[in-house]
């Protein structure tokens, strides 16, 4: 049962294999994300969990998280595809 898909209002998942946030200071002090904060998300995706919950993000600059949470509050946190 754990290994097979599931469906949580319309997301499909591979799996119940979801990982819980870390939280902690994982970024650098603008919200940036650092290579740990990336390197760590990256492990657990690459090796079969369905789902991660990460931690605390922050999407509007008037609501923030503390410093060093990582954020998306502005397009420059956000790579560009290719």
């Amino acid at each position: 049962m754990i290994f097979e898909p599931f469906e949580i209002k319309g997301l499909q998942f591979k799996n119940r294999i979801l990982r819980s946030s870390i939280g902690g200071k994982t970024s650098y002090w603008d919200g940036t994300v650092n290579s740990a904060f990336k390197n760590f998300e990256k492990k657990f995706a690459e090796n079969e969990v369905a789902g991660i919950i990460s931690a605390t993000i922050a999407v509007d600059e008037k609501r923030a998280s503390p410093l060093g949470y990582p954020k998306l509050s502005q397009d420059r946190f956000i790579k560009p595809p290719g």
